[in-house]
Order: C-alpha cells, then structure tokens, then sequence
C-alpha cells in the first residue's frame, strides 16, 4: 500500500505492478562445539522493482514506478567463534552486485544498495549477564531516485553499539547505547537531479528496557 500511493506529499501511481523475484541459494554450514561458520552464495533476479522516480525535479515531485528487471548476486558470511571465560567473537558481512538490466537505465547500478557492509564484535556472557560490542559498517551507495548514476554517492559510514542483558528469575533489564562514538552520517539520500537531499542518521542515543515476565 506504501509503495502503491507513494509518500506524503507524491502522487500515486495506481498503475504499479508488484515486484516478482527468481532467485536462488548455495551455502556451506560448519558446526562444531560452539564454533559457527557459514558462506553463502545468492543470485536474485527481480521483474517490476518498485523505486521512487522524480517525475518533476524542479519541484521535486515524483511517485513510485517499476524499473523494469534487475538483479542482485553475491556473497554473504558470518561466523562465531567462543573464546575462555565466557567471551566470543562474531563477524556476519556480505558483498553483492546489483545492476537495472532492461529499460533506459539497464547497466546502472540499483540505487540504496551497498555493495559491502558488515558487522564484528565480541560478547560476554554468564547465566545472569550479557554484554556486546559491535562496530557496523555500510558501504557507498548510489542515492535513491539516482537510476542514471550521475549525482555523487551517499558515503559509507561506521557505527560502534554497546548492549547488556541481566536476567534475575523473571526479571529481565536490558540497557543499550546506539551509535556509541557518536558519529555524524547520512543513512539515506535522495536527489532531483540538481541538488541531494540527505536524512541524517539518530547521534549518540542510549535506551533501558525492563521486562517482567509470568
């Protein structure tokens, strides 16, 4: 429904067409006393991708149309290794290509998706408590509505987290800071063609959580 009558203040297109996807999946899983590991690969072919085309950029006004077919294929990985004392280590990232390969804008790159992006850290826990520290990346991105691959890219951008869990009978307080270096970034951006817009991404926030459970 969100894609078929746009966003607030864009026209809608009751014309669009769902997307169709064919795609396919070959991985490897290694398993063993705490030790994880997995590799897979992916091929996605998608028909009628929805994405949002400025149809007047002047006045910046536009609405949600199908791209014709595009594809993404790649790789994706993670791993989890335990370590003495409670402690372990956890990676998870992935690679992929994306390309529009019919209408006018075949062999531009899909706008909004990363070629690489990834996370690692390292996790203590005991029965009672659970910390985590995890630094993310997201690779440059082409900004959305960009199907020409004219404007500059969104850059990349990094981000560190920290999280705890205590658990006391049904008890349960969970604390975290989000975007713990307090980094300023852009995680979206979108152009008219003539000028980029960008959507700064939340600075350094932090959250509590307490549950009870019966």
């Amino acid at each position: 429904m969100v894609d078929l009558f746009a966003y607030p203040g864009f026209y809608s297109n009751p014309d669009l067409l769902p997307t169709r996807a064919k795609d396919w999946e070959l991985g490897w899983r290694y398993l063993d006393d705490g030790w994880r590991f997995k590799v897979t690969a992916f091929d996605m072919k998608l028909t009628d991708e929805v994405v949002f085309v400025l149809t007047n950029p002047v006045l910046f006004i536009g609405q949600n149309q199908n791209v014709g077919r595009s594809y993404r294929r790649g790789l994706e990985a993670e791993g989890h290794a335990p370590l003495p004392g409670g402690f372990s280590l956890f990676a998870v990232g992935s690679y992929q290509e994306s390309q529009v390969t019919a209408g006018p804008n075949a062999g531009h790159r899909v706008p909004m998706v990363p070629r690489a992006q990834g996370t690692a850290g390292a996790q203590w826990s005991n029965p009672d408590w659970t910390v985590r520290l995890a630094a993310s990346w997201v690779g440059p991105q082409l900004l959305d509505s960009d199907l020409s691959s004219s404007r500059p890219g969104l850059p990349g951008y990094a981000t560190v987290d920290l999280s705890a869990r205590y658990l006391w009978r049904s008890l349960t307080l969970e604390a975290s800071v989000s975007n713990l270096l307090d980094r300023r970034y852009a995680s979206r951006g979108i152009t008219n063609g003539f000028t980029d817009y960008f959507t700064p991404a939340y600075p350094l926030g932090a959250r509590l959580t307490v549950m009870w459970s019966f």
